[in-house]
């Protein structure tokens, strides 16, 4: 497992955080085209449950790095913490 502090700002935990939050957002972006061409209702279903998940991965985001859990001690240095 990398830490924050062996070479990476940020440790493995915090860093699949922020992958899967990525992937909620490209998700999202692309159901939202798929609604437009297909108009279809399963696309805004699906959008809203992204949207769900999303929250839920950047509340647990948010709650890590405020806490400094999974940053290094020169990343915090740098952004002031």
């Amino acid at each position: 497992m990398n830490q924050a502090g062996d070479g990476f700002p940020v440790d493995n935990g915090t860093y699949n955080l922020l992958q899967a939050l990525v992937s909620k957002l490209e998700a999202i972006e692309a159901y939202g085209r798929y609604q437009q061409d297909e108009g279809g209702q399963i696309f805004g279903q699906l959008i809203s449950q992204e949207r769900q998940q999303a929250e839920q991965l950047l509340n647990a985001l948010r709650q890590r790095l405020g806490s400094g859990v999974g940053i290094s001690e020169r990343e915090k240095t740098l952004v002031g913490s």
